[in-house]
């Protein structure tokens, strides 16, 4: 099949992208209050340790995307931009590579769980398999809405599933009979059926004329695709890996009941990642369109309308404070770890919502790799030598503070040639992101109810988002309003 690149537009499509940004964040915000319900909901049922294990599980299966070898990611850069007509006779080889090649890897991987591991963590193990498996091939047709910009599609169907998923948990708890054990395979079966969805959704695709001969050359078609996504797909791992070092450290220098406390306050602040997660699926087909004139011209701009954002949101830390020691004593120890790993969430969002995606929009996949290795392995060097040697929670979340810091202005400067922002910007970004979390810390010693803590946050961020930021957010305004923009 003959493809026809699209021609790039010259102007970021706003309304276009708040519009797909308002609906996917629309399901987003359910799934934000189904996840802190939810997160409660298990935490209060389970035993420490239980919790401990299905947190374990939860750690593990951020491993499961390096089965598909960074196919996904190719195929969602040779996407990117395109309608469907010009992509839909490789769905059918796509899909049938990407489940091939899953049965490949996993089975002698299955074989060595079975023959190394004991009970517990041989029965993880395998639903940790189970899952990759399931979520790759979800994963593909997740890649398909968005590289199409179907997210009114995608946000319906990942919310009905989380909708599900919430209402098992729900109904485990309240009939008393909660158990890891099921929890994980709800988990699984939900996945499951959202597959099965997709499948029905594009059976259009599976059946054109284009896929008659899938076999032909399937092999050739997916190390191409490796090729283009593998770094895009380490470099998103190595993220991810970033983010889980703590865990992984704290799971091997801690007992899991430690463990299962840190994995509570990940949880918490986790919860926030589903925003961050879904602003930058939406923005990089935007992106992959655009110019690369405009691109550069929206960076700083987006890098400060992130940052006062988050700066915003973080407020709800007091009412979380008064939740937690009133309804789940057995981890208020979580409390100054949640506010320290708080404080990443505004970085994270640099990071991965542009860092990530500017990196892809302009080929610079093995750029990104490199940073992502590179702070990967301070992290686990960082961490290992705060766990060994204090063996104190709080002080291994600041230590994960600190690389998140770290990241965030490495990427800065490695992007900077690209994007032409110089020192100036990236200072104001950090010295407003230190601004916003001095006050809150500051705020959290102070004696009082959590209402007045709040009042009093909001009324500084309100200064220091003036005081810093002023000029981007009237940017911001003009860039919204019809007729406005220059």
């Amino acid at each position: 099949m003959n493809y026809q690149e699209p021609q790039p537009v010259k102007r970021f499509e706003f309304h276009a992208f708040s519009s797909d940004v308002f609906f996917y964040a629309a399901g987003s915000g359910l799934l934000l209050i189904v996840g802190f319900i939810q997160t409660f909901l298990l935490a209060g049922a389970l035993p420490v340790e239980q919790y401990g294990y299905w947190q374990l599980f939860n750690l593990y299966i951020i491993f499961t995307p390096l089965l598909h070898l960074g196919f996904l990611d190719g195929v969602l850069v040779r996407w990117a931009g395109k309608p469907l007509a010009q992509f839909v006779g490789e769905i059918k080889k796509s899909f049938t590579f990407i489940v091939l090649e899953q049965i490949i890897l996993i089975l002698p991987l299955l074989l060595i769980v079975l023959i190394v591991l004991q009970d517990p963590y041989r029965w993880i193990g395998v639903m940790v398999l189970a899952y990759g498996l399931i979520i790759n091939v979800e994963t593909f047709f997740v890649f398909v809405c968005q590289a199409t910009r179907r997210f009114k599609l995608l946000t319906a169907l990942t919310t009905s599933s989380a909708t599900i998923f919430f209402g098992v948990i729900a109904f485990l708890y309240f009939t008393k009979v909660m158990e890891y054990h099921l929890v994980i395979g709800a988990l699984l079966a939900i996945y499951l059926a959202l597959v099965l969805a997709f499948i029905l959704i594009y059976r259009n695709a599976f059946g054109t004329q284009y896929s008659a001969n899938i076999w032909n050359g399937i092999f050739s078609f997916g190390k191409k695709n490796i090729s283009i996504g593998i770094f895009i797909l380490l470099g998103n791992c190595s993220m991810v890996f970033f983010q889980a070092t703590d865990r992984l450290i704290i799971s091997a220098f801690f007992p899991i009941e430690k463990f299962a406390v840190y994995a509570f306050a990940v949880s918490i602040t986790g919860i926030a990642y589903i925003f961050i997660r879904t602003i930058g699926d939406v923005l990089f087909p935007y992106l992959a369109a655009l110019i690369p004139e405009e691109r550069i011209k929206y960076y700083s701009l987006a890098r400060s309308t992130l940052l006062v954002l988050c700066g915003g949101v973080i407020a709800i830390y007091f009412p979380l404070v008064e939740l937690v020691k009133q309804f789940f004593p057995l981890y208020v120890e979580s409390l100054p770890v949640i506010r320290l790993l708080l404080a990443t969430v505004g970085l994270y969002a640099i990071i991965r919502i542009l860092q990530t995606n500017y990196f892809k929009a302009f080929g610079r996949q093995k750029a990104y790799f490199v940073i992502g290795i590179i702070m990967l392995a301070i992290s686990i060097i960082v961490c290992i030598l705060v766990a060994s040697i204090w063996r104190n929670l709080e002080l291994v979340a600041a230590a994960t503070l600190i690389n998140f810091i770290i990241w965030f202005l490495i990427g800065e400067i490695a992007l900077s040639a690209l994007t032409r922002t110089g020192w100036k910007p990236i200072c104001k970004g950090t010295a407003g992101f230190m601004l916003y979390f001095s006050v809150l810390f500051m705020i959290a010693l102070l004696p009082i109810w959590f209402v007045l803590q709040v009042v009093i946050y909001l009324i500084c961020f309100a200064f220091i988002t003036i005081l810093i930021f002023r000029n981007d957010v009237m940017t911001l305004i003009k860039e919204l309003i019809p007729g406005k923009r220059s």
